[in-house]
């Protein structure tokens, strides 16, 4: 009997083990871990389960360990009802899989038909039991193997298979870690099954297997500490698709103002170069240059903030080429000694003349590092010098190391302060640099680039007596030849009187942009030059001209509404009967990023010119391609332009301020130019505007009114150019009620200046010189006057109306055609068609 007994006990040993530790187990989670999700309810499930199994395990042993006349089926049933239990335990936890996979195990694909094939093999062992009860174990053996080959060998196989491949399909929406647990779990359950098969029924381990299984679950997995981290981890990661969203939304604005800035300041720029040039006035020309600083400065600023978002985007790359040393030289000097002079400071440059000539590298990014160190000393000093050196160490051949430093005499930087120099938009000593303008950006640019290029930016800097900003930056040699002295070729800038640089009288060149007053400003900067100058605002427009005269160079804008400056020039170098096939075309972009030269030259164009247009590299770029037989000295040219003054005015025109007209156009000239512009384009911008709110396009209907504002500022119709600017305000917030209810309003004004501007198309409007009309000839206009409006065209309609004003009417149709004028004014397309 002793030995019986201690049979038994070591039987089920480790079942009694597993049971302890799952008691223990159950207890702390119905006690600390409550309220939690699908997946760890049915963790808890799961523990129940194995309980279960466990107890009667232990029940089946001591049963048969101590009744020895049990009968055949009694023992085929009781092996049965075990096997149920491990096959309930073993779908729980393929479901507790499912819940952790899915938001819930109802999710999975295959969740129903498990469900279905458990419910069947559980009435399958159902019927073998009942069979084996009432058969009194007949056909034992065979019983027995039907058990074993389906419920502890196949479903388990199937079940382990399935969850497997729940786990491949789902590997990369769930946490690694939870995969290499599960599959170590699954490991030791298939581990307990193939144990127990070859022990039979010498020693129970299955329920000890899953309850080792159940325990790294825990641990690993279902812990109050592990959950804790996987809510973190889903609000970090919540937070990340945030502020990536958020990020992505800042780069999407700052990209779509770029254009919307830097074209204002275009304008701006351009018409103050054009007052320098020709006012007589030194007063007008100081402040003129005042204003043409602080407008560079506020488009440094801009650019600044651009750069610093392409480069935090990931957008900014370094795109090498084959440079020039000294045109890198020239151009930082003569930008930093221009504003160290302004300051009274002295500026020293100082190169080694042994430095290669020709060099291979980031020629964009190299200059506005330079610049930018540059910028940072002036501002930064008020008394002393700025020196800018270049030196160079030698590598092994063709590369080289070019060494530049920026000394300054300055503030110098604390010894504290100093770490926080590259930080953006951080600016030390803050109350010492409230008269200091600039965004802080751009020593953290230049550390960006540096870093881009293999490099870092060393500071050395005394308090109070200055500071010295150095890097090295690996470049390619491209040859032998050096650069030699530089500083007999630098010459001090004349800011006298403007002169051009050349006359082409017989030259000829064509400037497409969709912005009127840009290619005002365009014009304007090239007028002394004498060229024949044409314009064009659209692709299409374009393709028209360049198929009818011979064009010596033209200037392309990129950013078009419909067709673009690219598309264009595909299509025009495609044309069978274009006779500009092989003109120079360069681009103009207000987009100007590094490598954005390549970019154009690779679609076509000869080279690129960046939007606010320099003057001077406009007349250098011009020079460079025109053909040298149609290039003469400036000492050629005859008849030189005289100046019309603003002083003999317009008469006073109602709706026109022409203190603003004369802000921004100066002359009378440029003025009467734009307002005839925009006298002729009256018809068309009401059509559209109209067509477009009829079709409930904001969109484009927004583009509209952001032209008329534009334009209608620069003649001076400043009540005309604030109610676009509402109705644009309106159509960026899709405000359609708002638009409806203010844009007939709008279109009633605009039309008001066709009779305003009327003077400027050399029309005569006396009674006196009228024809009668005949009132069978009113009739037939008044009947394609109502065609036209029912079309919403309102183009045609005016002309209509302006064709009717030409005669002298039938007094009985004076006022009804009053009426009628109102109307059309208004844009009361209802009240048209009933008076019609």
């Amino acid at each position: 009997m002793v030995d019986v007994s201690f049979d038994i006990a070591y039987k089920i040993c480790f079942e009694v083990a597993a049971a302890l530790f799952d008691i223990v187990l159950y207890t702390y989670l119905s006690i600390r871990f409550v309220n939690r999700g699908e997946s760890s309810r049915r963790f808890r499930g799961i523990v129940i389960y194995i309980l279960i199994g466990i107890f009667y395990d232990i029940f089946y042993v001591l049963l048969r360990g101590n009744i020895s006349t049990i009968s055949s089926g009694v023992t085929v049933f009781l092996f049965a009802l075990k096997i149920s239990l491990v096959l309930v335990v073993y779908h729980i936890v393929s479901m507790y899989v499912e819940s952790s996979i899915h938001e819930r195990a109802q999710d999975a694909k295959l969740h129903i038909f498990n469900k279905v094939l458990i419910y069947i093999v559980l009435t399958f062992l159902l019927l073998q039991m009942i069979w084996c009860w009432v058969h009194n174990g007949e056909d034992m053996h065979r019983n027995y193997s039907w058990i074993r080959l389906i419920c502890g060998f196949l479903i388990p196989a199937y079940l382990t298979i399935y969850v497997g491949g729940e786990l491949l399909a789902s590997r990369s929406n769930i946490n690694r870690r939870y995969v290499v647990v599960v599959i170590f779990c699954f490991f030791f359950l298939v581990s307990s099954f193939i144990s127990q098969s070859i022990l039979d029924e010498k020693l129970e381990i299955t329920y000890f297997g899953l309850s080792i299984a159940l325990h790294i679950l825990f641990f690993t997995l279902e812990s109050p500490d592990y959950q804790n981290l996987l809510e973190t981890l889903e609000k970090l990661e919540v937070a990340k698709e945030e502020a990536k969203a958020a990020s992505n939304a800042k780069s999407k604005f700052l990209s779509q103002m770029s254009h919307e800035i830097r074209t204002p300041i275009n304008s701006v720029l351009g018409l103050d170069e054009i007052i320098i040039r020709e006012t007589k006035e030194p007063s007008v020309a100081e402040y003129a240059r005042q204003i043409q600083s602080s407008g560079r400065t506020l488009l440094g600023i801009i650019n600044d903030i651009l750069d610093f978002a392409k480069i935090e985007a990931g957008k900014r790359e370094i795109l090498e080429e084959n440079y020039e040393l000294n045109s890198l030289v020239d151009d930082c000097y003569n930008i930093a000694n221009k504003s160290a002079r302004e300051k009274g400071l002295s500026f020293v440059l100082d190169v080694d003349p042994q430095m290669p000539s020709l060099l291979y590298g980031d020629y964009i990014s190299m200059e506005q590092i330079i610049n930018n160190l540059l910028s940072n000393a002036i501002k930064y000093t008020e008394t002393g010098s700025v020196i800018l050196r270049f030196g160079y160490e030698e590598l092994e051949p063709p590369h080289m190391l070019l060494c530049v430093s920026v000394e300054d005499t300055g503030r110098g930087i604390a010894p504290e302060d100093i770490k926080r120099l590259l930080s953006p938009f951080d600016r030390i000593e803050e109350k010492k640099s409230r008269t200091i303008t600039g965004t802080g950006l751009g020593l953290s640019i230049v550390d960006e680039l540096l870093h881009l290029m293999d490099s870092k930016l060393e500071v050395e800097s005394t308090y109070g007596k200055g500071s010295t900003f150095s890097f090295k930056v690996r470049q390619t040699k491209r040859g032998d030849e050096v650069i030699g002295n530089l500083l007999s070729r630098f010459s001090v800038e004349n800011f006298g009187e403007y002169e051009a640089l050349f006359w082409a009288p017989e030259a000829a060149i064509l400037a497409v942009d969709d912005t009127e007053p840009n290619l005002l400003v365009f014009k304007g900067l090239l007028k002394e030059t004498g060229m024949q100058i044409d314009t064009a605002t659209s692709g299409e427009e374009m393709l028209a001209m360049v198929t009818n005269k011979s064009y010596d160079l033209i200037f392309l804008d990129h950013m078009m509404p419909g067709m673009d400056g690219i598309e264009t020039l595909h299509r025009m170098r495609e044309l069978p009967s274009c006779i500009n096939a092989d003109t120079p075309v360069v681009a103009l972009t207000a987009n100007a990023i590094s490598g954005a030269k390549e970019y154009y030259m690779q679609e076509g164009f000869y080279d690129y010119l960046a939007k606010p247009i320099n003057s001077k590299l406009l007349e250098t770029m011009v020079m460079h391609h025109l053909p040298k037989e149609k290039i003469q000295n400036r000492s050629q040219a005859q008849g030189h332009h005289t100046q019309t003054s603003f002083a003999n005015l317009y008469p006073q025109v109602k709706g026109i301020d022409f203190e603003m007209a004369k802000a921004y156009c100066r002359t009378a000239e440029i003025w009467e130019e734009t307002a005839k512009n925009f006298y002729a384009q009256i018809p068309e911008l009401i059509e559209h505007i109209g067509k477009f709110l009829e079709q409930e396009n904001i969109e484009q209907y927004t583009i509209k009114v952001h032209a008329l504002k534009s334009s209608a500022r620069l003649i001076g119709a400043a009540k005309l150019s604030a109610n676009a600017a509402e109705l644009e305000n309106a159509g960026n917030q899709n405000a359609i009620d708002f638009i409806k209810e203010k844009t007939p309003t709008l279109l009633a004004q605009l039309l008001s200046y066709r009779e305003r501007l009327g003077s400027l198309d050399g029309k005569d409007k006396g009674k006196a010189e009228k024809p009668v009309m005949e009132l069978q000839m009113l009739k037939e206009a008044y009947t394609d006057l109502k065609e036209m409006v029912e079309a919403f065209d309102f183009r045609s309609a005016e002309e209509i109306l302006s064709m009717i004003e030409g005669y002298q009417l039938p007094q009985e149709e004076v006022e009804r055609f009053e009426k009628i004028q109102t109307l059309v004014r208004k844009v009361d397309r209802t009240g048209l068609i009933g008076l019609l």
